[in-house]
């Protein structure tokens, strides 16, 4: 428990806000029209990162590359 606690101390937690939760409207509604929706829990991951300014590491690039402005690096 310990570490676990040691590493949410340099870990920065983003929420999800309700200016993310409109963002993520919008896009699950883009993808939807044009017939690419992605799962909602990487949609929301990656909404959250990229109106915060953040990229996102993953191995998941088929759905996050899909989110119009999210910088994806892949692994």
């Amino acid at each position: 428990m310990r570490d676990v606690e040691e590493l949410c101390d340099i870990l920065e937690i983003l929420n999800l806000t309700l200016r993310e939760a409109l963002k993520a409207g919008e896009e699950i509604a883009y993808l939807y029209s044009i017939g690419q929706p992605i799962d909602i829990r990487d949609l929301l991951i990656g909404v959250i990162a990229r109106e915060n300014g953040y990229s996102i590491l993953t191995g998941n690039t088929k759905h996050l590359n899909k989110i119009r402005g999210l910088k994806v690096i892949p692994y």
